[in-house]
């Protein structure tokens, strides 16, 4: 958690959007233990991607899926026509 905490602390905000979020994210890792998983009743980080290759003909998407288990990942592979 501290490599996440110091990331986000040497992070510089595109705008006060963002400058604002830096501050609440901080908080809130500062206010509690697990912030990872939704154990945490507050809240929790969770993030996604949406990855291309070099000549964008290729995407890689993965969906996580979480009901009453922490996380089920499914990988779709998709090829442009």
């Amino acid at each position: 958690m501290n490599e996440l905490r110091e990331r986000i602390v040497n992070y510089i905000p595109y705008d006060e959007q963002e400058e604002s979020d830096k501050e609440y994210i901080l908080k809130f890792i500062d206010t509690f233990d697990d912030v990872l998983t939704r154990k945490n009743i507050f809240g929790h980080f969770c993030s996604s991607a949406f990855v291309v290759n070099k000549n964008r003909s290729k995407i890689f998407i993965i969906l996580g899926h979480g009901l009453e288990v922490m996380l089920t990942v499914k990988v779709i592979y998709l090829e442009w026509l």
